[in-house]
């Protein structure tokens, strides 16, 4: 059971903290075997930091490979944290830009693309939703007897990510990822 404590501090500006009651004595004692207490200055310091740890970290870069049956892209992209929400939920919107590359049988291109994503979860594993736009610059796809270099994309997955880490690892089933298998550094 995690068991969790609210209280004020007073400094500069009055702040509203809260922390799993496990890591008290890793933030009130310099060394909690000795129960030696931190000195006042560094203990807003401790809260500020824990309460940073919670949050998924802003902007990260990722790449992907995807699978269809006849259909293959592979792309990178940029991702940036527009919004989260802490409750029990970790809630997260981003905007992610991206540029690719697909083979189709005997035939591939290039495309360009840019998503707006939604995320939802507790601490390590998410719910990652995204939809966006398409535009196929070379290959079967840019201009197949019909416009099609303009198309909607979108996909649905699982995301896990911990909070304030660097590593990233996504899979799911989407277009124009296909099913597809991803990785990523956040920073």
């Amino acid at each position: 059971v995690d068991e969790k404590i609210k209280f004020h501090m007073c400094s500069s500006e009055e702040k509203e903290y809260e922390i799993d009651v496990a890591k008290i004595d890793s933030i009130f004692y310099a060394n909690p075997e000795d129960k030696k207490l931190v000195k006042d200055d560094n203990l807003e310091n401790r809260f500020e930091k824990e309460e940073q740890n919670k949050y998924l970290r802003k902007n990260s870069i990722q790449l992907y490979g995807g699978f269809g049956l006849l259909y293959y892209p592979v792309a990178g992209f940029y991702e940036r944290m527009l919004f989260q929400k802490l409750d029990n939920i970790n809630f997260s919107t981003y905007i992610k830009f991206g540029f690719g590359a697909y083979a189709i049988w005997g035939d591939g291109g290039r495309f360009l693309f840019t998503q707006f994503g939604f995320l939802a979860g507790k601490k390590t594993l998410h719910l990652d939703m995204v939809f966006g736009a398409n535009y196929f610059l070379s290959g079967d796809l840019h201009n197949n007897g019909i416009e099609t270099q303009h198309l909607l994309s979108g996909s649905i997955g699982l995301r896990i990510q911990k909070p304030n880490r660097p590593f990233i690892f996504r899979t799911g089933i989407g277009w124009p990822e296909t099913l597809f298998v991803g990785a990523g550094i956040a920073f």
